[in-house]
């Protein structure tokens, strides 16, 4: 197969909140890599995609959108964090949304960079079948009390808060069980980036170039 025909691999890392994913999917991309971040994704399409606004409004009320238009996304945390219903309601507006425009991300990076990998950094990944878009899965795991921790100083957020987000999100074990890597982030940043250097050179033995 011509090397034009062939792509570098692409890796999702999902993980709980707090648990570090993002710190190890900026590492595990590299300077060589690429990093698909599904949270500024999401951030964009209910800051300014039309149909996802108004989906969002008739669901949730005007009131979610500050005066400059922004979505208030602590108010739409305290709404659907307290109520699995509206949780869901809001998953069901949100993903396909996320979903294409990852696939179109995705799309757009292969086709600018054939040769540079790829690392999906979202927390969603099994839930919306993005798993499916990549070569290997990543689970970055931490202690809940680290998580705790880190989401209180880097966010301000109360424990509450934070377990209720928790609890919201599929467990650890369930993703450990549909991932082919566990990354233990129970160490320093140093520790994190010495695990995802290893895991890049393992990726690039195994998936040197993956079909196009």
């Amino acid at each position: 197969m011509a090397a034009a025909d062939r792509r570098a691999w692409i890796a999702g890392v999902t993980g709980g909140i707090g648990s570090g994913k993002t710190a190890f999917s900026r590492r595990l991309a590299g300077r060589a890599g690429r990093v698909v971040d599904a949270d500024r994704i999401a951030a964009r399409l209910t800051d300014s995609d039309r149909t996802v606004r108004k989906k969002l409004a008739a669901a949730f009320g005007e009131r979610i959108f500050r005066a400059s238009g922004r979505l208030d996304r602590g108010l739409v945390a305290s709404i659907v964090f307290d109520s699995p219903a509206a949780l869901r309601a809001l998953n069901r507006i949100v993903w396909p949304a996320l979903v294409r425009a990852i696939r179109a991300e995705i799309r757009r990076l292969r086709k600018e960079s054939p040769g540079r990998p790829l690392v999906l950094d979202m927390a969603v990944l099994f839930e919306t079948r993005c798993d499916r878009l990549c070569d290997t899965v990543v689970t970055v795991t931490a202690p809940v009390k680290a998580r705790i921790r880190r989401l209180r100083e880097s966010r301000g957020w109360d424990e509450a808060h934070i377990r209720l987000r928790m609890a919201a999100q599929m467990s650890d074990e369930d993703r450990a069980e549909r991932s082919e890597f566990i990354v233990a982030n129970d160490g320093t940043l140093a520790e994190l980036g010495r695990q995802a250097l290893d895991l890049r050179r393992r990726l690039n033995a195994a998936l040197p170039g993956k079909p196009a």
